[in-house]
Formats: C-alpha cells, sequence, structure tokens
C-alpha cells in the first residue's frame, strides 16, 4: 500500500464519518484561531480580514468555475438579504479578531459559541418562533455562562487572574458582538429563497474586500503595515484553513444528528484551550472552565428538539458554504428545512462558530 492510497483511506474515513468530520472541522478551526492570535498583535485586524477574504474569494471562485455554476452571485431577488447577510458576517470577523487580540484564545472562541442561543433570541422576538422549555433553558445557561467567563468586576470584585482592565471589557465586548452579527447572519438567511451556498460564501467574501479594505487604506483604526515573510505565510494559511474548516463542518451536518454534531463541535473550545496553554503560556481559571461548560450545555439545550437526521446520508455536497453557515448545499435537501413559503431555512442545530 502506497502513500497515497494510505491519504486516500484517511480521507475516506474522514469524509464519510460525520462526527469524525466534525472533530477534524474543530481542529482546523481551532489552529484558524491559534495563527489568528499570532499575528493579530503584529498585523491590523482589517487587514487580517481582506487578506482572508480574497484568499476565500478566489478559493470560492475557483470552486464555482469548476462545478459550472453559471450565476456565481445568485440571483437578484436575494441580493438584499445577501448584502444583510454578508455585512453581518464580516463585521463578525473583524470584531472576533478584536476578541482574539484583548482575550485569551480559549475565552474568545467561547463567547462566540454562544451565537445559537443568540439565533433562538432573535427568531423568537424578531419572527415569533416558539422557544420551549429547553430553548429558555439554554438561554439562561448560556448567558450564566457568559458572566463566569468574562467575569466582570460588579459581580466578581476583580481578580488577579482576570483584571477588568478596558482591554478585557473590549475583548469581552468584541467577542459578545461577534456571536451577536452571526445570530444576525443566520436570521438574514431565512429571507434567502433557492439560493446555493456557493453564492452566499462569495457575497460574504466580497463584503468583506470592501469593509475591511477602507479602514486599511485610511489607517484606521490603526496603520496597515507590510507583513513580514512569516506573518504573510500564518494569514494565508489563516485564509486555507478557515475554507478546509468550513467544508468539513458542513459535511458533518449532512451526515450526522445535529444535536450530536454541536456537543462535538464544541471540541473547537478545547482546542483552543489547549493551544492557548501549550503555544501561548494562558492559563486557565476555574470559572472560566464552568462559564465554558455552562455555554456548551446551553448550546445543546437549543439545539435539542429541532435536530432531525438528514433524509440521506449518502447526500453528496454541491458547493461550500459561506464562512459562519455551517451547511452544506446538499441533494434531495438532506440538511435544510423548507418553509411553506419557498425560503431555505438553516436548522438552529446547524449554527456554531461563525469564524
Amino acid at each position: 500500500m502506497d502513500f497515497s492510497e494510505v491519504c486516500s483511506r484517511v480521507q475516506g474515513l474522514i469524509w464519510n464519518n460525520g462526527l469524525a468530520s466534525i472533530a477534524g472541522a474543530s481542529l482546523i478551526m481551532g489552529i484558524n484561531a491559534l495563527l489568528v492570535k499570532l499575528v493579530v498583535a503584529r498585523v491590523p485586524v482589517f487587514e487580517i480580514v481582506v487578506g482572508r477574504a480574497v484568499l476565500s474569494w478566489t478559493l470560492s471562485v475557483t470552486v464555482g468555475k469548476i462545478q459550472g455554476q453559471a450565476r456565481l452571485y445568485g440571483q437578484r431577488k436575494n441580493y438584499i438579504p445577501m448584502l444583510v447577510r454578508s455585512t453581518t458576517g464580516s463585521a463578525s470577523m473583524a470584531l472576533y479578531y478584536y476578541g482574539l487580540l484583548y482575550l485569551p484564545l480559549a475565552d474568545t472562541v467561547t463567547l462566540l459559541f454562544m451565537n445559537p442561543v443568540l439565533v433562538c433570541l432573535l427568531a423568537w422576538v424578531l419572527l415569533g418562533e416558539h422557544m420551549g422549555l429547553l430553548g429558555i433553558a439554554g438561554v439562561v445557561g448560556s448567558f450564566l455562562g457568559v458572566v463566569l467567563v468574562s467575569q466582570p468586576p460588579v459581580l466578581f470584585g476583580g481578580s488577579d487572574s482576570v483584571p477588568w482592565t478596558p482591554q478585557h471589557m473590549t475583548g469581552v465586548l468584541a467577542s459578545i458582538g461577534a456571536a451577536f452579527m452571526v445570530a444576525c447572519a443566520f436570521v438574514s438567511i431565512r429571507f434567502m429563497s433557492g439560493e446555493s451556498a456557493l453564492s452566499i460564501a462569495l457575497w460574504f467574501h466580497t463584503c468583506s474586500i470592501f469593509v475591511g479594505i477602507v479602514p486599511t487604506v485610511v489607517g484606521w483604526p490603526s496603520p496597515a503595515v507590510v507583513p513580514s515573510a512569516q506573518d504573510a505565510l500564518i494569514m494565508v494559511f489563516v485564509g486555507v484553513t478557515s475554507f478546509v474548516g468550513q467544508v468539513l463542518l458542513g459535511r458533518g451536518y449532512q451526515l450526522e444528528v445535529a444535536s450530536k454534531v454541536a456537543a462535538v463541535n464544541y471540541l473547537q473550545v478545547v482546542f483552543a484551550s489547549f493551544f492557548g496553554i501549550v503555544f501561548l503560556g494562558e492559563r486557565l481559571t476555574l470559572l472560566a472552565i464552568l462559564g465554558s461548560i455552562l455555554i456548551a450545555m446551553g448550546v445543546v439545550l437549543a439545539n435539542m428538539g429541532k435536530a432531525k437526521k438528514p433524509a440521506s446520508d449518502s447526500a453528496q455536497p454541491s458547493s461550500v458554504k459561506a464562512e459562519g453557515y455551517h451547511e452544506l448545499e446538499m441533494q434531495e435537501e438532506g440538511g435544510i428545512q423548507r418553509e411553506a413559503s419557498g425560503h431555505l431555512l438553516p436548522k438552529p442545530s446547524q449554527l456554531g462558530s461563525g469564524q
């Protein structure tokens, strides 16, 4: 058995196993967060946004051309909701990077992971969707987890382990804001009908380029820099790991029950914690660990009751999904709910880290 055959078998084992795909995606997205953390102190946030968006846009267009998709940017009737989704998604990415700049790696990833709970809240407020007792319990548990992770001084009086500096406050607010923007992006997707995942991705990447290029050119909030060769290489890997991680995450949602996926996907927090300790010398506090557990339980509770096994395990992905929209468009609409109006609705259980 030669090396190429071994690689092919390993790839098959991961690609055809939903939980293995999710675990692989969690590892890759944990690496992605570590890479951003390593470079964000030297390269401005919006410059990283532009670099990642350009690379992801190029990869997405390449996939679209290979697939022979004629209308890469989708249908004209969906332009407004696509613009809203792309703008909020781009804002989420920038806020997430600011969170990584000011907070420990694990704390930033943990706070971002409350976005499925915020989707439930927004759907309840804006769309009148029923939350149920499990949804309410998930919301309460997640917000208690946020309190334990952020440890505001008004409740905890400040501590040496988590000093409540202006930078810490900025990081907490940025991370929560990123989660909220991801939730807004998901809600906006509900107003799109029959749009391909690749079109959603291209709108997101294009919008991210425009959102990031203006602050980069004018030097706000910090002037642009010429990255070193090492930082430029890291930024390339940021784009590549983001792209591959989204593909594996979407494949996992095709093949596995969504509530299981939500639990396994929380491995991103575990990997982020491990990378932070090993590579960045970060320390975990007991309260932060308890907060992470509460948020994880809240996400799982919010997902329960609506999780549904896809119609066919053999469904094949037809295109790569947008950043933060963790699903692939499938044959037979295996992992997507269709509303009576014809809108394609992403399941609340298919939501995860938007980045």
